[in-house]
């Protein structure tokens, strides 16, 4: 089961980072991060992006989750379903600012 898990982890983070959407997630009027990526809020306030779609964002403002997954303790994402364990939560990274280029 653990396998399983882990093929279902490698696979959501591929498919965060090869979409077929070219456009920009934007996380408010100055702040984006790149396609396929989902924006959460840091503890720091600022936003950042986790590398997947449509993403769950940890209440701890620093990690993420698979859709269709919770964030639960010890580092770990739990399925709602409650069959599967992603062994560790995927961190988030600073969004982009926009520059008058991207205007």
């Amino acid at each position: 089961m653990e396998r399983l898990s882990v093929v279902v982890f490698i696979l959501a983070a591929l498919f965060g980072l090869y979409t077929t959407s070219s456009a920009n997630v934007r996380c408010d009027s100055t702040h984006y991060c790149p396609a396929g990526n989902t924006c959460c809020r840091l503890a720091s306030g600022q936003w950042g992006c986790c590398p997947l779609p449509n993403a769950v964002c940890c209440s701890d403002h620093q990690h993420c989750c698979p859709s269709g997954y919770t964030c639960g303790g010890g580092g770990m994402c739990t399925s709602s379903s409650g069959v599967g364990l992603i062994p560790k939560r995927i961190v988030s990274l600073p969004a982009r600012v926009r520059s008058i280029d991207d205007i």
